[in-house]
Formats: structure tokens, sequence, C-alpha cells
């Protein structure tokens, strides 16, 4: 019988990455403006040396990074990208279960 968590875990953990965390590192946190807003802080910051502000341009990212814009999963790119994961993923299982079972014999 299929053990679906130990078989999501090893999908979740294989190897150096996984194609979740991969996925996930992908999706943008930030758009283009508030790139361009933080890219003219960090200017400033360098200029004028001001503390408090990196400090809270540090903190703002902190937060603004684990907030990952999910409109950007509805464009056909992302979607592909899934896929080709997806594709990747079932070929490695298949080949990993071949070898275990060549393994056992």
């Amino acid at each position: 019988m299929l053990d679906f968590e130990e078989q999501f875990s090893k999908f979740v953990n294989n190897g150096q990455g996984s194609a979740i965390k991969d996925i996930y590192e992908i999706i943008p946190s930030l758009n283009n403006e508030q790139i361009r807003i933080i890219n003219a802080l960090n200017y400033y910051v360098k200029k004028y040396d001001l503390i408090e502000v990196s400090e809270m341009l540090k903190e703002y990212t902190k937060f603004i990074i684990k907030n990952k814009n999910l409109g950007f999963l509805s464009s056909m790119n992302m979607k592909n990208l899934l896929k080709a994961y997806t594709q990747e993923e079932l070929v490695k299982g298949i080949k990993i279960n071949t070898q275990q079972r060549n393994d056992d014999l």
C-alpha cells in the first residue's frame, strides 16, 4: 500500500532543492513600483546615512518576502512552469521507483 505522507515528504525534500521550494522562490514578492521605491530609498539611505530608514527597509523586506504575489500564478508562463516541474518530478519518481525495483532483484 502506498504511504502518501512518505511519498509527499520525499517529493518535498528531494536532493538539493525541490520543485515546490523552487517554484515558491520564483513567485515574485514585489511589483515593479515597490522595487523602484525601495531602490530610491536605498539610494537616500546611502547618500545621507539614514540608519533608521535602513532598519525600516530591512524589516519591511523581511516581511514582504513572505507575502508572495499570487496574481502571478494566473499567468501562462507560470502555468507552463508548473507543468514542467510536475513532469520532471514524475519522471524522477518513475526512475527512482524503477531503480529500487532493480536493486531489490
